[in-house]
Order: C-alpha cells, then sequence, then structure tokens
C-alpha cells in the first residue's frame, strides 16, 4: 500500500508539472489553447480582430489543430464534440464571452472571456480569463487527461478523465469527470 501512494503521489506531482507547462508558443492573435495527454498536438482558439483590436464579428473565435510539425487541421466530428465552441457571446466593442462544449456537456459553469485592447506601440493584446477556483484568473490553457482507444492506429473513443484549467501565474483548478466522459465508440 505504501508503494502505490508514494507512486500515486509522484504522478499526481508529475500530472500537475505536466499540465502547467506550454505545450509550444502560440500565436499572436491566440486567445488560449487546449493540450491533452497522450498527444503532441494542441487545439488553438484565435480571435479575429479588426483594426481597432476589436473582435470582427459575433463569431470571431476560430479554432484548430495546431500539430507538432507546426501544420494545422480542422478537428474532426469527436474531436468537436469536446473542444468544438459551444457558445460566443459579444459583450462590447472588446470582450466577449466564450463557452466550450465540452464545458457544457459535463454540467462546468466555465464562461472564458477573452478581451482585446491596443497597447502603447498600436499591437492588439488578447487576454482570456475565467475563474479558477473560485477567483477571477487570466488563463493560460487548459489541459485535458484523457484514455485513448485506438484501433489500427485510429483513436475510436477518448474518454476524458480530468480538466486542469491553467492561469498565467500557474494556479489550478482540476475538474474529473464523473459522467458522460466517453467519446467514439
Amino acid at each position: 500500500m505504501k508503494k502505490f501512494s508514494t507512486s500515486l503521489i509522484a504522478l499526481t506531482i508529475v500530472n500537475l508539472f505536466w499540465a502547467s507547462l506550454p505545450v509550444r508558443a502560440t500565436g499572436d492573435r491566440t486567445a488560449f489553447y487546449v493540450s491533452s495527454s497522450g498527444s503532441r498536438s494542441q487545439v488553438n482558439y484565435d480571435i479575429q480582430l479588426n483594426e481597432d483590436c476589436n473582435p470582427a464579428d459575433a463569431a470571431s473565435v476560430d479554432y484548430y489543430m495546431l500539430r507538432s510539425d507546426g501544420s494545422t487541421r480542422e478537428l474532426n466530428s469527436m474531436e468537436q464534440e469536446g473542444y468544438g465552441i459551444a457558445e460566443q457571446l459579444p459583450l462590447s466593442n472588446n470582450r466577449l464571452d466564450l463557452r466550450l462544449n465540452v464545458f457544457q456537456q459535463y454540467g462546468i459553469d466555465k464562461t472564458l472571456t477573452i478581451s482585446s485592447s491596443k497597447d502603447n506601440t498600436g499591437d492588439c493584446q488578447i487576454k482570456t480569463f475565467t475563474t479558477i477556483n473560485d477567483s477571477q484568473s487570466q488563463l493560460s490553457h487548459v489541459y485535458v487527461d484523457v484514455d485513448r482507444t485506438k484501433v489500427l492506429g485510429v483513436t475510436v473513443r477518448i474518454q476524458i478523465l480530468s480538466l486542469t484549467l491553467v492561469g498565467l501565474e500557474q494556479q489550478a483548478e482540476t475538474i474529473t469527470c464523473t459522467e458522460n466522459c466517453v467519446y467514439g465508440l
């Protein structure tokens, strides 16, 4: 039993450390990204801005898979179920609220507020905020711990184990998935 507890503690520490590391630098229009266990790719959420650094329209956030080699692709239908956008709601000229499918499906009350502004040099700055451990925080990324089932090298089933929201100052909140956690077969 002691060996299991020590291993479990070590695994938890490694997972928290891994969850806090950015996978790679993101683009200048990237509001945040989602990475998952067992994958070197990530889903980027980019915002389209006008010349005043305001969201270009009511559906300004685009998302795509960024592969480890730098190439991109659209999400497949199974990935869309989890990583897709459930709702984009413009709040004002420079802010919009966003809810991801994965939050809505699991009854997680997490809204991501993306704000944009011009800095002193005239460049657009993008920040994403949400609550992490009941405190408003700037979001760095979301880490999803998953168990994948593959057949002939193709993922046919994904079970979400937990989601970890990681703030810019490395604060983290892990939400364990307890029901409706499986996509695919």
